[in-house]
């Protein structure tokens, strides 16, 4: 089934569980960034060339998450040792 009209789109960290392979463990916790403006976001997270709105997944480093830190009411804690961050963009769409 085709998805519908895009209506907005939402950037989230998604908070992994670190596994002892290259890929991503469960998701442990969504954090919402939407409030955080997207030229503020540029500034911490460089994004590919090709990804000026970054769409693309990004995966973030204790530095980063300490700078996202400054515009989050709820602060996030990071542990590398057992998890892992990304910033994520999703497509909201109307129902087909």
């Amino acid at each position: 089934m085709p998805l519908g009209k895009l209506i907005r789109t939402e950037r989230i960290i998604v908070v992994y569980r670190k596994t002892n392979s290259n890929v991503l463990g469960e998701t442990v916790k969504e954090i919402s960034v939407d409030k955080i403006p997207l030229d503020d976001l540029k500034t911490i997270v460089k994004p590919n060339e090709d990804d000026p709105l970054l769409y693309d997944g990004y995966m973030l480093r204790e530095a980063d998450l300490n700078k996202l830190n400054t515009f989050l009411e709820n602060k996030i804690e990071p542990d590398h040792g057992k998890f892992e961050y990304a910033l994520e963009c999703y497509g909201i769409y109307e129902n087909g």
